[in-house]
């Protein structure tokens, strides 16, 4: 587990200067749009020196750290600096500096917005600017975790409309001082004009290492838009969209349980689309996301998964993700691949062309366990921290199972690696990777092109209710003419791909004899597992 202990050994100041009454990095926050105060006469947090060198960049079993938390209480509109803003309302600014910093992020305590009210977070010198977050973003717990800002300082920007009481609530709990290079800091511009911008305590890729746009990453371009880079404040791990049965576009995020991201997963961010645009290039976007539900997690060590679900709502229209498909069988793949973000860097693709080892038959006294395959040697690239959580992909492009750890490595001196198998925990996992309850061994994955409308089959009027009701709309569409709601799956009473007179006599026969009730989805709603060329494009009755 984690050591959490505090290694800094800091003053946290606040000095009060005086006072006047996108979720991308490219937003323009209202102190853009007139002459401001500038930054170094705004109230300002300042958190120092940091022993840097006592941290430990790798802890646990693989998590990478790359920020250390100091913890704050902080009334952000008690400490800020007001100022009107000539168009209207005014904005709350609060500076918070830690020296030699590479980024800083926040955590709050307490992040309630009225409506109308925006949060950003923007660099030094106004070069990069998150937001701007609403009451939308609010968590229900009433936490809140922000996105990495580079550069020492930063400031937290809240602009208030005017004739709004009790506008906000925000308790800066900790700053996290960013001391390794994360998420292509170090090349996003954010300090004076001539400063240095720093340099990455990972450096670059190992010679064997190789982006997933590289040619060996070609058959998994699919797969990559399935991964986002997790940070809790403090470390990193890879993570990955997984689909379930009914196919509904649901944001499950699957990692390793030793990242604790459980620990506090409304503030946890997650960074998509983080690749090289080439084999050779060096432009990794920064887009994310903010907040998570646990849904389920091990108990680390006798098991190692943790699935969420993710805020930020439809993901595919927002980054063309992917959804994984898993497998739960328990056979070794013939061939696997896994990607990640190892050291932090931008998306990278292992590969193994041999069979994996089923530690269930013996890996040797310094494995993790049985529940674990096991990765003798990559043919293509490397993994090192950061890379835990990552799936291993079979020769299907399946998951089945998460990265744990390994034998620290170089090119050319890799000993193993090993993955938690997605099956050993299948009865915690199976209420959200198949809701429907179809025992499916396998699932593919989905690009979330064709999102699949809920239904109920057999609730024809859509009313809630299987009844003589329903027949009669049937019959009525069959031989009347007359048009039911737009879900022609939901007449498929028996499933066999077509709507008519057997379906009818199979709700009459399952009302009044004792028949079989209709196939999945039924009596609750889901979508059509099975496929066939009927189309529900509307069920008000479901959500």
């Amino acid at each position: 587990m984690r050591d959490r202990r505090l290694l800094w050994a800091a003053l946290v100041t606040v000095s009060l200067a005086t006072s006047i009454a996108s979720a991308t990095g490219d937003a323009s926050p209202p102190s853009a749009s007139f002459d401001a105060l500038p930054m170094d006469l705004l109230a300002t947090v300042a958190i120092g020196p940091l022993d840097v060198e006592a941290i430990p960049i790798s802890e646990g079993h693989g998590a990478r750290r790359v920020a250390l938390a100091v913890p704050l209480d902080i009334d952000v509109a008690g400490a800020a600096t007001w100022e009107s803003v000539p168009s209207g309302g005014a904005i709350a600014r609060l500076r918070v500096q830690s020296a030699d910093a590479l980024f800083l992020s926040f955590k709050f305590s307490t992040f309630t917005l009225a409506s109308g009210v925006e949060v950003y977070f923007v660099s030094e010198h106004q070069q990069y600017a998150a937001g701007p977050f609403g009451v939308a973003d609010t968590k229900e717990t009433g936490r809140f975790g922000s996105p990495v800002v580079p550069g020492e300082s930063a400031v937290i920007e809240v602009f208030v409309p005017d004739a709004i009481p009790a506008p906000f609530a925000l308790n800066l709990e900790s700053a996290s001082h960013g001391f390794a290079n994360a998420l292509g800091m170090t090349s996003i511009p954010d300090r004076a004009p001539g400063a240095s911008t720093g340099t990455s305590a990972f450096g670059g890729p190992f010679a064997c290492q190789r982006d997933i746009n590289c040619p060996e990453g070609a058959p998994y371009q699919l797969e990559k838009q399935a991964f986002a880079e997790g940070y809790d404040g403090e470390f990193i791990c890879t993570g990955q969209l997984l689909n379930n049965t009914a196919q509904d576009g649901r944001n499950l995020y699957l990692t390793a349980a030793h990242c604790e991201f459980f620990l506090d997963p409304s503030t946890l961010s997650f960074y998509w689309n983080y690749e090289n645009s080439t084999c050779t290039s060096s432009d990794a976007p920064l887009v994310f996301t903010t907040g998570a539900t646990d849904l389920y997690h091990s108990i680390w060590p006798f098991g190692d998964l943790q699935l969420f679900e993710l805020d930020g709502g439809d993901l595919e229209s927002s980054f063309d993700v992917t959804y994984l498909g898993w497998r739960r069988d328990g056979v070794a793949p013939t061939q696997s691949a896994t990607l990640g973000f190892p050291a932090d860097k931008p998306l990278q693709i292992m590969i193994d062309d041999d069979p994996a080892i089923d530690c269930a038959a013996g890996c040797g006294l310094d494995s993790f366990g049985t529940d674990f395959w096991r990765i003798d040697d990559w043919e293509v690239g490397l993994t090192e921290g950061g890379s835990s959580g990552g799936a291993l992909l079979d020769q299907d492009h399946r998951v089945v199972g998460v990265l744990t750890g390994g034998v620290g490595a170089t090119c050319g001196s890799f000993e193993w690696d090993e993955f938690f198998k997605l099956s050993a925990e299948w009865p915690a996992l199976a209420p959200h990777l198949d809701p429907l309850g179809t025992g499916a061994l396998t699932v593919d994955a989905w690009d979330g092109s064709s999102m699949l409308t809920s239904f109920v089959r057999g609730d024809v009027n859509a009313d809630g209710n299987l009844d003589v009701a329903d027949v009669i709309a049937t019959l009525d569409a069959l031989f009347g003419g007359i048009p039911t709601v737009d879900c022609d799956d939901a007449g498929d009473v028996n499933d066999d791909g077509s709507v008519d007179i057997s379906d009818p006599i199979s709700a009459l026969t399952h009302l009044f004899s004792g028949g079989p009730p209709p196939p999945s989805p039924y009596p609750l709603c889901g979508s059509d597992s099975t496929g066939d060329g009927l189309a529900c494009t509307w069920f008000p009755s479901c959500p």
